[in-house]
């Protein structure tokens, strides 16, 4: 818009929930259930537009759109995003010129105790629980970043050039310096442009937190709860 010398735009954005087990084959968007909303970008001396928006948790498929008299092509992104609740985040980002397909990503999320903070890597391989963690060969996520009491993570088939289920590991760090990983099965999409995502929520209330604890470090560990 600042590049077309554009005074003034109308902005819009549609998140919408994405409903099934998060598997591939399961998944789907479901648009007239989207947290919709419009705004004003009028400052054609700051290329910025900040929006909040509230929305219940959930895993989403969000698109933000730009258009104006003078320049009616307009702009657009696509994308996706979890939310959790009471635990914000910031998405930044600039539109792109036209409509763009957004590639399909694998999305991880999940609350943490106070003061505990994570990474989500993926493995080479299917390493089965109790596997030594130091001996395994992991890579990073396109975006794994703690936020405050909550992980947010993602990844996508068309840059890990994986289908299917695929081996990740979480990895905790308590504030005494106490590391645990735990070992999370998911599922790339089966479309790597335009297609449904996919994802994996994984808790770590304080319940879990104990249990981890409770177990060895430097190994992968496999709590009830992350079988779900």
């Amino acid at each position: 818009m600042v590049k077309a010398n554009v005074n003034v735009a109308s902005v819009s954005y549609s998140f919408a929930p994405t409903d099934g087990s998060g598997s591939a084959d399961s998944i789907a968007t479901v648009w007239d259930r989207a947290v919709e909303g419009n705004a004003t970008w009028s400052d054609v001396a700051h290329s910025s537009l900040h929006v909040e928006v509230v929305m219940p948790s959930g895993f989403y498929h969000y698109v933000i759109s730009a258009k104006s008299d003078k320049n009616r092509i307009g702009c657009e992104r696509q994308g996706y995003l979890a939310a959790l609740s009471g635990r914000p985040q910031t998405l930044e980002g600039a539109l792109d010129n036209g409509v763009v397909d957004p590639i399909t990503q694998l999305l991880f999320a999940g609350i943490l105790p106070e003061g505990v903070s994570a990474t989500v890597v993926r493995y080479a391989g299917d390493p089965p629980c109790g596997s030594a963690t130091g001996t395994l060969t992991s890579y990073a996520l396109l975006s794994s970043a703690a936020a405050k009491k909550a992980y947010y993570a993602f990844d996508d088939a068309f840059t890990a050039k994986h289908i299917g289920t695929v081996t990740f590991g979480l990895e905790l760090h308590w504030p005494g310096g106490a590391q645990r990983t735990v070992r999370l099965l998911a599922q790339y999409p089966n479309e790597i442009i335009s297609g449904p995502p996919t994802f994996r929520r994984f808790d770590v209330t304080k319940p879990v937190s104990q249990e981890l604890l409770g177990d060895s470090p430097g190994v992968l560990l496999c709590p009830a709860s992350a079988s779900s």
